[in-house]
């Protein structure tokens, strides 16, 4: 279950999204996924999504990132993707977490 905070989170990221793709024409969305470990449920990982016009996708650890912070990163990366924690952020939807921030 989300907590307030990380709620606020998704829904910041999802209200920057829709004023970012009318005037970014790379981006074409952002969203905020929040994965519970199974196994511990008090382990939490956060990731800032930002997908590009031809199927990119940047991929940022956002854990415990105040929404100044996750600002912070959208910025550094409308421009320029980012593409170090893919393999990171792939590790973590095959194991034994699971999405929940939908």
């Amino acid at each position: 279950m989300l907590t307030e905070s990380l709620k606020k989170k998704v829904q910041f990221v999802k209200e920057i999204s829709e004023a970012v793709v009318k005037v970014q024409p790379n981006v074409i969305g952002m969203s905020y996924e929040v994965y519970q470990s199974k196994k511990n449920p008090k382990w939490i990982t956060e990731f800032l999504i930002v997908n590009y016009d031809g199927g990119a996708m940047s991929v940022r650890n956002c854990s415990a990132t105040s929404c100044s912070g996750i600002f912070k990163e959208i910025a550094k990366l409308l421009d320029h993707g980012y593409y170090d924690e893919l393999d990171y952020y792939t590790d973590i939807i095959n194991s034994d977490s699971e999405l929940i921030s939908e």
